[in-house]
């Protein structure tokens, strides 16, 4: 999910910018105890290599962008194997250096593993992130780079809340890490990895900016 990280034990002032950033609560947890965890608790966490941090409330204008984006992209997917998942789905990722449990805001999957596993997915091809004034940042740079760890994502797109504007990433084949960006402000946009030409105006239907 786009929301912002919380702290969930304490808040510490950053000092550079007057700016609340999260502390992990202090309880190394392993994966399995994540879960666990997760399942009981009224919060969702992200994971971050074993801590975990609360995530923020969504305002009216994200949750309806989220909605009309995962109705368009049902529909258009409805008689595909592909599932569209939206931000109660987990995202696990793996590498040498890090794992992570993450709650992409919207997202498509089309890998066979993903539609057995009820837990997480690991493979999805689109994923999609809704801007907010606390969140940008961290979905632009840190967990971007995240994400770019994920062999199977084709797309990745930032939709911003206040004003009609898509941004939409298309990885570029054998080229390591390297990625084209189209921006979207009005009439159609596409989304390569699937296929999926869409009206920005669904996208902000019923949305006050």
């Amino acid at each position: 999910m786009t929301s912002a990280l919380l702290c969930i034990v304490t808040l510490m002032a950053d000092a550079s910018n007057g700016n609340m950033r999260a502390g992990p609560l202090k309880k190394h947890y392993t994966l399995d105890e994540y879960q666990k965890f997760e399942e009981r608790s009224a919060v969702r966490h992200e994971y971050h290599d074993g801590e975990l941090f609360a995530m923020a409330g969504e305002t009216a204008n994200h949750s309806r962008i989220c909605v009309n984006i995962s109705t368009m992209l049902n529909v258009f997917l409805h008689e595909s194997p592909c599932l569209v998942h939206d931000s109660n789905m987990k995202l696990h990722i793996k590498t040498r250096s890090f794992e992570k449990i993450l709650y992409p805001d919207v997202s498509v999957t089309c890998h066979v593993n993903d539609q057995n596993n009820r837990t997480f997915m690991e493979q999805p091809k689109v994923i999609v992130e809704v801007l907010s004034k606390s969140t940008a940042l961290y979905d632009r740079t840190d967990k971007f780079q995240f994400y770019k760890h994920v062999h199977s994502l084709e797309n990745y797109i930032l939709v911003d809340q206040y004003q009609r504007l898509l941004e939409v990433f298309q990885k570029v084949p054998d080229q390591l890490n390297s990625w084209l960006l189209t921006t979207w402000d009005s009439n159609e946009f596409q989304l390569p990895a699937i296929q999926f030409t869409g009206r920005i105006a669904d996208i902000y239907h019923k949305v006050h900016l």
